[in-house]
């Protein structure tokens, strides 16, 4: 698929196909905050990782975030 308009090129990073450096320098954008703009604006959402490698970040995440949460009063007993 050629990307020949914004919409094309907005499109394609919306699924991945295009980093966003790409996009940026595509559209002759300043910068990843006129990026999310743009992809706002046309109604793209942003592109998201895999299920798996989000799955991946909260079992690393998990471990570190029990260790930060105060325990429930019930528990303090």
């Amino acid at each position: 698929m050629a990307l020949t308009s914004p919409y094309d090129i907005l499109h394609a990073y919306s699924q991945g196909r295009i980093s966003s450096g790409e996009a940026i320098c595509r559209l002759h954008l300043d910068g990843f905050r006129d990026l999310v703009i743009a992809m706002a604006d046309a109604g793209h959402p942003l592109p998201r990782p895999p299920r798996a490698e989000v799955e991946r970040q909260v079992q690393a995440a998990l471990p570190l975030l029990r260790q930060a949460l105060k325990p429930a009063e019930s528990d303090r007993a």
